[in-house]
């Protein structure tokens, strides 16, 4: 190999691996944005624990399923996301 073929070979490498970060973080942001935002986890947590005691008490799994849900879509509805 020549030294124009390997100078190419590097140039494509570096402009291949710099596009890298930007297309990772923009697959990140989509569909997950709601991670970041701390007090909606911790309204999905409190959800679930409150969920979670309800079976444990006597519920069963039908009654955690269902506390869960309106718990969940409560959480939705107060901070913006869509209610389904």
């Amino acid at each position: 190999m020549n030294f124009s073929r390997i100078g190419f070979i590097v140039l494509a490498a570096t402009v291949s691996l710099s596009a890298m970060p930007g297309l990772v973080s923009s697959a990140l942001a989509g569909p997950y944005d709601w991670m970041s935002n701390k007090p909606y986890v911790a309204c999905l947590k409190r959800a679930n624990h409150l969920a979670a005691v309800r079976r444990d008490h006597g519920g069963g799994r039908a009654v955690y399923e269902i506390s869960y849900n309106s718990g969940r879509r409560a959480c939705n509805r107060a901070f913006g996301y869509p209610d389904y």
